[in-house]
C-alpha cells in the first residue's frame, strides 16, 4: 500500500538499474564519480559489497540467484560478462557491436538476450539470443522502429518490447519460433515508459503517461 518505505540502497549514487537475486540479494550499479560500479547488498540493504569496479551499463541476475551478467562499454564495443553472485572472476561471454548490450537472462536461466547494432551503410538494431554460458547466436531478430525496453516473456518463449503504433505505446512480443511480432496489451492512447512482469507471470506492471513538449522560438541572436 506504499507505507513503511525503507531505503535499502543508500550506497547507490545516480544508479540507473538494479535487479533482485531471489530472496537474498539485490544487485545495482552505483556511480563512483568516474564510473558506474556493480554492487550487491542483502535485500534489507545490509552487507554492501562491491563486485565490479569498472564502468558497467546494466546488470541482471539468474533465476536461481547463483550468477549475474553485466555489460561494460569499451572502445571496441560493448562487452558482456558473467560472474558468480558471490563475486570472483568474470568471464566474457559476448561482444555487442554498435554500442548495444543490456543483457537479460531467460526465465529458465538457459539463455541471454541483448541488443546489437550491425550492418551497413545504416546499422540495424537487433535482439540476439545466446546460450547462458556464451557461444554462437541461437536467435536473431530485427528491432522494429519505435521499439524499446526489451524483456523476456514470462514463459520464455518470446521477447517483448514497448512499441509505438497509431499514436499509442503497447507491449509487443516477438516469438522465438519466428514470425511477425504480435501485440500483447491494448492501450488505445498514451505512452508506456517501462514495464515488468511479476515473478509468477500473472501481473503486468507498467509505467504509463504522456509526454508534453513545447516549441520555443529564440530570435535576435548576437
Amino acid at each position: 500500500d506504499g507505507s513503511q518505505r525503507t531505503v535499502v540502497m543508500p550506497q547507490a549514487r545516480n544508479y540507473r538499474s538494479m535487479a533482485s537475486c531471489g530472496d537474498r540479494y539485490i544487485i545495482f550499479d552505483s556511480y563512483s564519480g568516474t564510473k558506474s560500479e556493480l554492487w550487491r547488498t542483502d535485500t534489507d540493504g545490509s552487507n554492501p559489497t562491491r563486485l565490479v569496479d569498472e564502468g558497467i551499463s546494466s546488470e541482471d541476475c539468474s533465476p536461481d540467484a547463483k550468477w549475474i551478467v553485466y555489460d561494460v562499454n569499451s572502445p571496441s564495443g560493448t562487452k558482456i560478462f558473467r560472474m558468480p553472485i558471490e563475486g570472483g572472476n568474470s568471464t566474457e561471454i559476448a561482444n555487442a557491436p554498435g554500442g548495444g548490450g543490456t543483457p537479460l537472462i531467460s526465465p529458465d536461466g538457459k539463455f541471454i538476450v541483448y541488443e546489437i547494432q550491425e550492418g551497413s551503410p545504416v546499422p540495424q538494431r537487433k535482439l540476439v539470443v545466446i546460450p547462458a554460458e556464451g557461444g554462437s547466436r541461437v536467435h536473431e531478430f530485427p528491432l522494429p522502429n519505435g521499439s524499446s525496453g526489451a524483456r523476456w516473456s514470462p514463459d520464455g518463449r518470446g521477447l517483448q518490447f514497448a512499441m509505438i503504433r497509431k499514436g499509442a505505446t503497447n507491449v509487443w512480443e516477438q516469438p522465438l519460433a519466428g514470425g511477425a511480432p504480435h501485440q500483447v496489451t491494448d492501450f488505445p492512447s498514451g505512452r508506456l515508459f517501462s514495464f515488468a512482469w511479476s515473478r509468477d507471470g500473472k501481473t503486468l506492471l507498467v509505467a504509463k503517461g504522456n509526454a508534453t513538449r513545447d516549441v520555443v522560438l529564440i530570435s535576435n541572436f548576437r
